[in-house]
């Protein structure tokens, strides 16, 4: 439950993770004012990304795609300007897209496709599937452990556990992920 718990308060902290932000000098009439990228003009509380594909306001922009950091040897990443976004895809072939195992930066106006978030998700699964296993290990072990201290007269264990908790250790020992 301890490690459950870690888990979860982990998972809570990961909005803390964002991509590069920086205020730049931005012209202001009092009413709008300059991104310092494209030049434009803007109403003082709107939102908008730049041709640099920063999400920016009157005060900041920050980063508004996500950048692959792991991914596997084989594939690389190119960035597609119109979109904001990277691809990641196979050396040899471009039309075979690669899975993402890290990233860093968030996409702000479309959490849909934010990179960041799947790789969250994957982590999270990943995480939740190591202490599963961890917990069944740990199931099997007394279970080993009871067997060979037991009295001769109990029933043959089943797999190494009792009859009680037989199913539990033998369903654990043949977990394959």
């Amino acid at each position: 439950m301890k490690c459950l718990a870690l888990a979860l308060l982990l998972c809570t902290q990961l909005h803390l993770l964002h991509g590069a932000c920086y205020v730049p000098a931005m012209k202001t009439d009092g009413t709008h004012c300059q991104d310092a990228v494209d030049k434009t003009w803007h109403a003082i509380g709107s939102k908008w990304r730049n041709s640099a594909c920063h999400d920016c306001t009157c005060s900041g922009c920050c980063q508004g795609y996500s950048t692959p950091t792991r991914f596997p040897d084989d594939c690389m990443k190119e960035f597609d300007n119109e979109k904001c976004e990277y691809k990641v895809f196979k050396k040899t072939d471009p039309t075979q897209s690669c899975p993402i195992f890290g990233a860093v930066g968030k996409d702000h106006h479309r959490p849909n496709h934010d990179l960041l978030s799947n790789v969250r998700r994957q982590n999270f699964v990943l995480a939740i599937l190591a202490m599963f296993r961890e917990r069944m290990a740990a199931m099997r072990t007394p279970c080993r452990l009871l067997h060979q201290s037991s009295p001769r007269h109990l029933p043959e264990p089943i797999g190494g556990c009792w009859p009680k908790r037989g199913a539990l250790c033998e369903r654990a020992l043949n977990l394959s992920f």
